[in-house]
């Protein structure tokens, strides 16, 4: 039986991947969350064949936790569900650990293929994302993002979804001042001269929130 944990900030569709699962009759959830600190501390302590996370936590956002996670338990297969493109940003996780990536509107079945092939082992990317490694090995440091350090992207992730600077250290733990050093360094690398030119840039990367 493969153990999974859930870790998905919205609780309908925490609920539908339980009964989703629950039908397989070789995946048992059990445990879930919407708090990301929640996942890092039970992870600690929590035996899972294959974490189901989301990005889009309370407390702590699912890239910072991707990293603790893997810190403690480091051979964990996880799996990221989100509604964020499969395309820059997923790659950045998968660099970061992740052993796949699948968007929320790809079909039930995709997602049950995907944790059945992280628990053999195995990594799950669709093909459009395969693609898109591809192009990033031949474009070499051609892409902005690329260049970022996990820091700068979680801040601009947080500008594409609206947030203000003082939110945006509220989220992250940071001081004021760092927020805004970093807020600096992003118009730099990225060519922005405003904040609002930052968030469309975010935006056309799609690090915004989804669109309906």
């Amino acid at each position: 039986m493969i153990r999974v944990f859930l870790a998905e900030d919205h609780a309908i569709l925490r609920e539908g991947l339980r009964r989703l699962l629950a039908d397989t009759g070789d995946i048992v959830v059990v445990g879930d969350t919407d708090d990301g600190e929640d996942v890092v501390r039970r992870a600690a302590s929590e035996r899972w064949d294959v974490l189901v996370l989301d990005l889009g936590l309370t407390n702590l956002d699912g890239a910072a936790v991707l990293r603790a996670v893997l810190a403690v338990q480091p051979r964990l297969p996880v799996l990221i569900l989100s509604m964020h493109p499969e395309d820059g940003y997923a790659l950045r996780l998968l660099a970061a650990g992740a052993a796949g990536y699948v968007h929320k509107a790809r079909p039930p079945a995709v997602v049950i293929d995907a944790i059945r092939r992280l628990a053999r082992g195995g990594r799950y990317i669709t093909p459009e994302l395969a693609d898109r490694l591809l192009e990033q090995q031949g474009a070499g440091d051609d892409d902005p993002i690329a260049a970022l350090t996990d820091r700068q992207l979680e801040v601009l992730r947080l500008v594409g979804h609206g947030r203000a600077p003082s939110e945006i250290a509220a989220a992250l733990g940071l001081r004021a001042s760092t927020v805004s050093t970093h807020l600096h360094h992003l118009k730099q690398r990225l060519g922005a001269r405003t904040l609002g030119e930052l968030v469309q840039y975010a935006l056309r990367a799609g690090l915004g929130p989804p669109s309906n």
